[in-house]
């Protein structure tokens, strides 16, 4: 059974492939959210997938994958841990 933890590290590993790619920096460093904000505006129009984009099919793996790499860049500028609890979520 996949966990959310490994889930977080593989949809973010994942991610960064797909971005490079595409032509967007995808290394895990902060100047590289400049190209997921680049990927994200040239994707969507005012929150909406562009059809034809590379949002527009499987939106939902595709934003969990964007979010956690996002939070995979912030997480190793700035240390921390993933935390989920013994069921794979999130801990409230």
């Amino acid at each position: 059974m996949a966990s959310l933890l490994g889930d977080i590290h593989t949809s973010a590993q994942w991610i960064a492939r797909a971005l490079d790619s595409s032509g967007y920096k995808a290394d895990f460093t902060p100047g590289s959210l400049r190209d997921v904000e680049r990927f994200m505006n040239e994707h969507s129009d005012h929150g909406v997938a562009v059809a034809g984009g590379l949002l527009a099919t499987s939106l939902g793996p595709r934003l969990f994958a964007l979010g956690t790499y996002v939070g995979e860049t912030v997480r190793q500028a700035l240390g921390g841990a993933w935390a989920a609890d013994g069921d794979g979520r999130l801990p409230r």
